[in-house]
């Protein structure tokens, strides 16, 4: 047999089993995954964190019990497990937490070193000074022909999906001087079988997806798949790393004909997952034709709005769905909202629709939709457009408007309604009208318009715990733009509505108008007599 057909060192990924009693599915995933690794003679398991769901030591300890179940002989893999921010959430003293959740894992500590056949990996737990990374980076790493892996709990910035966010930048910083570097982070809960889940650029990055997904993440990647549950194999060559990915719902392997190849050494010129390289080749996103594209009511007066949406070829490369909206006023038609869909809508489904965010729409107007589908590397497929009319309105307006101020870092309230933002990510905290108490056992919502200005790419906005999740909505620029928004009350917790803000060009915003609604709750077949 030829060298470059013998397998060097096999190991499986896994990562975010947020074990809870809450939960009974991920013990079962669990362990499901280490017999998948069982039955490939894995040399070592990875886990990139979150191995609990909150700060509890005997989830920890169940945890090692399925693993000393699965693996009952005495020839056990290599444990490679660090420990991530869920694994000490709710502790009273976090640094000792995370010391107790090393010593049960018992993988080497916090922070190790490990070589397994040759091969190095170096693993550090979330909330670690970065600095302990590049001093092993600097004793271990030898620069040669052989990969050097790193586990992280987070991805490194703008590497993998899901990976823009500032925090990210000084692990990536750090990794951008060692090219042989493999990157293996968890953090994200993004399917694997999504090509974006993979990246080489100044080194190479791979996310392991998850065991368990969040229903309500901020911005996720559309799947016909609404449910991460991941793991992967990488199989080590002389002269190449094949990646392996395995859906453990179906406990099937993902894309089997077509795993990800890494040609060893890595060299930039000849990587297959540099973005640019990977875009020019990715196929674009197509609706196969206008047939049954059309906004339908709930009834009339109107509550609820739909968009249904035609049938996608290329579903695999699908990443979004780009919603804009323009309404009538004064003759003219101006754009009220632009959103991305991201999460639950199924391009495999007889039933594709997606409902378009309570407020707005008024009642008996005119308006203009623009829907169109892009991949994985923000490519657009054709758009499709629509005029409509709106019926009368089911939505009561609550008799107060307006908002108390806004809460600055430094724990003030101010009555102000402008606001900046940087290129980070950022959370402002809008802090709602305290009548909202007399309403709080109904179903309310809040319509936020804000007047943006600024030169060029637009800074996105997204309520925390918002749901059903609607992904970003982008702030338009220009010293005249209103953009409208739409909340549902009930998914946040007292009188504040904080909202993640950023990423676009540093820009000026303002406050221009807040309004609280519920909805009239007239029986459907009532109002539909009607």
């Amino acid at each position: 047999m030829k060298r470059s057909d013998t397998v060097l060192l096999k190991f499986g990924v896994m990562t975010d089993n947020h074990l809870a009693d809450s939960f009974p599915q991920n013990f079962l995933r669990t362990e499901s995954v280490f017999a998948l690794f069982k039955q490939h003679d894995v040399d070592a398991v990875v886990n990139c964190g979150d191995i609990t769901n909150r700060y509890q030591l005997e989830m920890l300890e169940l945890h090692n019990e399925i693993f000393k179940k699965v693996f009952s002989g005495d020839d056990k893999p290599e444990k490679l497990w660090i420990a991530a921010g869920h694994d000490v959430a709710g502790a009273e003293d976090k640094c000792s937490a995370y010391d107790e959740v090393a010593e049960i894992l018992d993988s080497g500590g916090l922070n190790f070193v490990k070589e397994i056949n040759v091969f190095v990996f170096i693993g550090i737990s979330q909330e670690q000074p970065w600095h302990i990374l590049e001093d092993m980076l600097q004793k271990h790493y030898k620069n040669d022909t052989r990969p050097l892996f790193v586990i992280t709990h987070e991805p490194p910035f703008d590497t993998v999906l899901k990976s823009e966010y500032s925090f990210f930048k000084e692990l990536r910083n750090i990794l951008n001087k060692y090219p042989q570097v493999v990157s293996i982070s968890g953090h994200t809960h993004s399917p694997v079988f999504l090509d974006r889940n993979i990246w080489q650029g100044e080194f190479t990055a791979v996310n392991a997806g998850s065991l368990f997904y969040w229903k309500d993440a901020p911005v996720g990647a559309a799947s016909r798949r609404l449910d991460s549950c991941d793991a992967m194999i990488f199989e080590i060559y002389d002269g190449k790393i094949v990646i392996r990915r395995f859906n453990m719902l179906s406990n099937e392997e993902i894309a089997p004909e077509n795993p990800w190849i890494l040609p060893l050494p890595f060299d930039r010129e000849n990587a297959p997952f540099v973005p640019e390289v990977r875009a020019e080749r990715f196929p674009v996103p197509e609706f196969v034709s206008g047939e049954g594209f059309e906004i339908v009511f709930d009834g009339e007066p109107f509550s609820m709005a739909y968009c249904r949406i035609p049938e996608i070829l290329a579903v695999e490369s699908f990443n979004n769905l780009r919603f804009e909206l323009y309404e009538e006023q004064n003759g003219g038609m101006v754009n009220i909202s632009v959103f991305d869909f991201c999460n639950d809508y199924r391009s495999d489904s007889d039933k594709s629709c997606v409902e378009i965010p309570v407020g707005l729409l008024k009642g008996n107007l005119n308006y203009h939709i623009k829907v169109t589908p892009f991949n994985l590397y923000g490519k657009a497929g054709k758009s499709f457009e629509l005029d409509f009319r709106t019926p009368a309105s089911a939505l009561q307006e609550l008799p107060f408007d307006g908002f108390e101020g806004i809460l600055k870092e430094d724990g003030n309230i101010y009555q102000t309604e402008e606001f900046a933002t940087s290129h980070d990510m950022e959370v402002i905290h809008i802090v709602l009208k305290n009548d909202l108490q007399k309403f709080k056992n109904e179903n309310i919502f809040t319509v936020i318009e804000i007047a943006s200005e600024h030169a060029d790419t637009p800074a996105i906005l997204m309520a925390h715990g918002d749901a059903p999740d609607y992904g970003r909505h982008y702030l338009l620029k220009g010293k005249t733009a209103v953009m409208r928004h739409s909340f549902d009350l009930k998914y946040i917790s007292g009188e504040r509505l904080s909202v993640f803000l950023g990423e676009g060009t540093p820009g000026k915003y303002k406050i221009h108008d807040v309004k609280y609604y519920k909805i009239i709750t007239q029986p459907l077949t009532e109002r539909t007599k009607k």
